[in-house]
């Protein structure tokens, strides 16, 4: 078992990357045509979906830091590439966030996420997509609500295995992670498990000996690995990192 060095996330993590996933329009937004085909029932369908909703990043060592997105990145002929989120005066400095499409490993085709290092504020955020939808949505931020973080209990490595153990309450879903120190990006690997999990295993890892690793356990309060359950009104992220030095 190896000695662990807690460390706080700040500037450690990614935001988002891309990938490619399938369409699936029986949960798209429809078109306005639709909307005037089906009438207010439709209207109201579409505003139950929530695409794309935010919330808190919550770091245990160092509080609340950050800003989280969870949406649904599937689209007509294609797939979002990203959203452009605008949130309440003050907010990242008034500019545009780009949230790009992040998919770890077992994410549902349904879901993608990303979050910044950039602080919360209370209020009501804009969205709108890459794809040529025209999709924009509003959504509202809670900025005290919050995600108690995960606690990491140990992490073992053998011949490039490593796993991860770790304590946690309330979440629904959780990413796992080992990257390289110090982080320029670069992912050693990665995954999601559902939120009965308290240990992970990656596994054939390219690990330096002698050289800092950090391992991250992001807990989410929404289920990232079943397709369609309902968007949460906000979406949370609570993370705790720790320093480890392979063999």
């Amino acid at each position: 078992m190896k000695r662990l060095l807690f460390v706080p996330l700040l500037a450690l993590s990614v935001v988002g990357c891309q990938d490619l996933v399938e369409p699936n329009p029986d949960t798209l937004v429809d078109s306005a045509d639709d909307h005037r085909r089906r009438g207010s029932r439709a209207h109201r369908v579409v505003k139950e979906l929530r695409h794309i909703v935010g919330g808190t990043y919550r770091d245990r060592d160092l509080g609340v830091i950050g800003t989280a997105f969870l949406y649904d990145p599937r689209a007509f002929g294609g797939s979002t590439d990203y959203y452009d989120v605008t949130g309440p005066a003050g907010w990242n400095g008034d500019q545009v966030f780009r949230c790009f499409r992040y998919r770890p490993a077992g994410t549902a085709a349904s879901r993608a996420l990303c979050w910044n290092f950039i602080p919360p504020l209370s209020g009501r955020f804009g969205a709108t997509a890459s794809d040529q939808s025209g999709r924009s949505a509003m959504f509202k931020i809670n900025a005290s609500n919050t995600l108690v973080p995960p606690t990491i209990t140990s992490v073992s490595e053998e011949s490039g295995n490593v796993t991860i153990s770790w304590h946690a309450r309330h979440a629904k879903s959780f990413l796992v992670r080992v990257n390289p120190l110090p982080f320029d990006g670069s992912i050693s690997g990665e995954m999601v498990v559902t939120g009965s999990a308290r240990s992970a295993t990656l596994s054939g890892l390219t690990l330096a000996p002698g050289a800092p690793h950090q391992v991250v356990v992001f807990g989410f309060n929404y289920d990232l690995t079943h397709v369609n359950p309902p968007p949460p009104r906000q979406f949370n992220i609570g993370a705790q990192g720790a320093l480890f030095t392979p063999s």
